[in-house]
Parts: C-alpha cells; sequence; structure tokens
C-alpha cells in the first residue's frame, strides 16, 4: 500500500511540475528515426493509454491529465525498427524513455568487443531517465555509458527532462 501511494505522490507532483510548465494542448510529435511530425495526439496516443497508466510517471493520473502532460513536455514517439539503436554509449542523453511497444535491451559494450545484456526491456519501462536528469543538475551533458538497441520493431516515448524544471 506504502508503495502504490508514493507512486501517486510522485505523479501528482509530476502533472504539477508540468501544469506549471503549461504549454497549449494540442498534437505530439511523432518520429519515425528519420524525421520528426506532428499527429494528432488524441488519435495516436489513445493505443498507449494502458502501458502508460501503468508507468510511475503517470501513475494515478487520469488520462486527460496524462495526455495534457505529454502535450504540455511536447513529448514524441519514435518507431525503431529492430536492430536499430535508441541510444549510443557517449551520447548525451536528455530525454527519459518509455517503451510502448517492441521489445529493447539495455547493454555495454567492452573494449575487448563482447556485450554485456544488463536489460531487456519490455512496454511500459522506463529507461534513461537517471541520466538525463543528471544532465539537468551540471553545467555540461551526462554522456550515457550504455547503449540501447532495439530487438524488435518497436516504439518508444521519448519525454525531454529539461521541461521538467520549474
Amino acid at each position: 500500500a506504502n508503495g502504490s501511494m508514493a507512486g501517486k505522490d510522485i505523479s501528482k507532483i509530476f502533472l504539477t511540475i508540468v501544469q506549471i510548465r503549461l504549454f497549449p494542448p494540442g498534437k505530439i510529435q511523432y518520429s519515425n528515426g528519420r524525421e520528426t511530425i506532428n499527429s494528432n495526439r488524441g488519435m495516436y496516443m489513445k493505443q498507449y493509454q494502458d502501458i502508460l497508466k501503468k508507468s510511475p510517471l503517470f501513475l494515478g493520473l487520469t488520462d486527460d491529465e496524462r495526455s495534457q502532460a505529454l502535450s504540455a513536455l511536447r513529448a514524441r514517439v519514435q518507431k525503431a525498427p529492430k536492430n536499430s539503436v535508441l541510444l549510443l554509449a557517449g551520447q548525451a542523453v536528455k530525454d527519459i524513455g518509455i517503451l510502448l511497444e517492441g521489445r529493447a535491451q539495455i547493454i555495454r559494450e567492452e573494449y575487448t568487443g563482447e556485450r554485456n545484456i544488463l536489460a531487456d526491456l519490455v512496454p511500459g519501462e522506463l529507461f534513461a531517465e537517471a541520466f538525463a536528469c543528471a544532465s539537468l543538475q551540471q553545467a555540461e551533458d551526462c554522456p550515457i555509458p550504455v547503449t540501447v538497441i532495439a530487438t524488435a520493431e518497436s516504439s518508444v516515448l521519448w519525454i525531454p527532462c529539461g521541461r521538467l524544471t520549474v
């Protein structure tokens, strides 16, 4: 019960921060990896509402509150083909990732070329959040020390962490 209450508190704090920085509702950006286009947020994101409801960032929020938050944060959805790189080790990270569909792996590549799988991601899981948020606290970008690869055709919701600051 305490974990559930803490999740709801985090969600309400998250929504409050988002509302402080609220931008006009409207469209969500959609990226297929090569280009970014605007898509009607309501129609496109409906298919992901069940996944997003379970995310610690949105736990306890209504569908409307979640949609407002995504719009305010200027979240974008990226379609990624199998074996594509979502994040490359050494890359500066400014966005929190939520896997919406498909599968992905977080891997660490050793100097010897060996790959160590650190995590298998399934829909609904957050990734890169610590590095994205750490970049806010430092004068320079915080590079991610791991690579994230889509192991199946996937969709990722990217939430710019910089938009969470007040």
